[in-house]
């Protein structure tokens, strides 16, 4: 059997990232079943980084034959071209791997991009696994909140890419062939809502990895998330309130696979603007082992995005 698990943000990349992570235990799920997989993407990590970042053994499979790298523009991080771009590409390359190799399965991720009618009858069977559709954001104009002052997060430019993105991927109806599959109760219901079908939940794999206590927990604090829609920045407000008005200072460590570059340095400034930069701590490409032990040695950890389909 024969496995394609298409990455997140429409095949955008295989690198870091909580979808990544996600699909790439499904990969491993799949190998561990006797699947041949074949993770198709724009670009992506080598194994071997993959495994450090996620935490998986997909180098095992890879090193026997069993895993095959699909990335269209090789190796490396993040294509740098706009989402609805990279979409039209991925679908093209798509079409191209299942004429050539008559997979089983199809595993997309977060949407479908539009493929051509004929590239059904190469594949056995389709599904899609969302952590939230760009579908349903484009039907119920859904965006993500943004820091205050963040001029580049206009609302004419977010119509338009989702004007343009709308043109690439399937919106309305989808293929019945093509099963629903939800990461939470709330990705559930808005698929629901927007397709008109039965979508089932599966949650995605959380990992416990116990870790010796190394700093104080009083001190520390860590916020998940590098991008705009992550509201740094009201954490940094309330740090600078908690120490004016308690007298109390913590650190707070800002985890990222990376951050968007002017989004870091937009951040430094409001936290010397507040007088707190000497509590930020910046941590970038962390493999998972040590990801473990910052949780584990926190205080708080924070998710301050005003909207994440968790359920």
């Amino acid at each position: 059997m024969r496995a394609f698990i298409v990455a997140p943000n429409i095949g955008f990349s295989f690198g870091g990232g909580g979808g990544v992570k996600v699909a790439s235990y499904m990969a491993q799920t799949l190998l561990e079943n006797n699947v041949k997989v074949h993770l198709v993407a724009l670009r992506g990590w080598p194994i071997e980084k993959l495994d450090e970042v996620h935490g998986t053994s997909l180098r095992l499979y890879y090193k026997e034959g069993k895993l095959v790298l699909n990335y269209m523009l090789d190796m490396g991080s993040d294509p740098h071209i706009p989402l609805p771009i990279a979409a039209k590409l991925i679908a093209t390359y798509i079409e191209h791997l299942c004429r050539k190799f008559n997979p089983d399965l199809v595993i997309f991720h977060d949407d479908v991009p539009k493929l051509n009618e004929s590239t059904f009858k190469f594949v056995s069977s389709f599904m899609l696994y969302s952590h939230f559709p760009y579908a349903a954001r484009i039907r119920y104009n859904i965006t993500d909140a943004v820091e205050i002052g963040l001029d580049r997060y206009q609302g004419l430019k977010t119509r338009l890419y989702y004007q343009a993105l709308k043109k690439v991927v399937l919106t309305n109806n989808i293929p019945k062939e093509i099963a629903l599959v939800a990461n939470s109760t709330i990705t559930k219901m808005f698929m629901e809502k927007l397709w008109k079908r039965t979508v089932k939940i599966l949650y995605p794999p959380l990992t416990l990895r116990p870790r010796k206590i190394e700093v104080d927990k009083s001190e520390a604090i860590v916020l998940v998330g590098g991008q705009p829609n992550k509201r740094v920045g009201d954490t940094i407000k309330v740090l600078a309130y908690v120490e004016n008005k308690y007298g109390k200072a913590y650190r707070l460590y800002v985890v990222a696979h990376s951050f968007v570059p002017w989004y870091k340095e937009w951040l430094i400034k409001l936290s010397k603007e507040f007088g707190v930069e000497k509590y930020m701590f910046f941590v970038e490409k962390v493999s998972v082992e040590d990801l473990s032990k910052i949780y584990s040695s926190s205080r708080i950890i924070l998710s301050t995005a005003h909207f994440e389909p968790f359920g």
